[in-house]
């Protein structure tokens, strides 16, 4: 193979693997439509819009380093709409967000599970 076709693979394969971004489900909130997502950007904090309720632990795919409403899909294919509200952030001041949007999650007299 010449040189310059290794390029142009080189080139088609970098577009094709940077316009994927996996996010994964961090901490969901008290209202199970808000939930923080860890990704390469930082967190995010993201409200559900349609399909199926991302879990905690889901991966998302797709980009989330913009804010505003768009579509990703599960890991296993389903789509979901989102509205990315902030992205970029570090762990404390998004799980600050989504206390202040919604609440935590507790579980049975109102204690929250250790982080793991």
């Amino acid at each position: 193979m010449r040189k310059g076709h290794l390029a142009v693979i080189a080139f088609i394969l970098s577009f094709s693997t940077g316009a994927r971004a996996d996010g994964i489900v961090s901490e969901v909130g008290r209202c199970q439509t808000i939930f923080t997502v860890a990704a390469p950007e930082g967190y995010a904090v993201v409200e559900w819009a349609s399909g199926p309720v991302p879990a905690k632990g889901d991966t998302l795919v797709r980009k989330l380093n913009v804010t505003g409403q768009t579509n990703v899909a599960l890991a296993n294919g389903s789509g979901v709409g989102i509205l990315i509200e902030s992205y970029g952030m570090n762990l404390a001041a998004a799980t600050q967000m989504l206390k202040n949007q919604c609440g935590l999650q507790t579980t049975l007299f109102g204690i929250r599970p250790p982080a793991r």
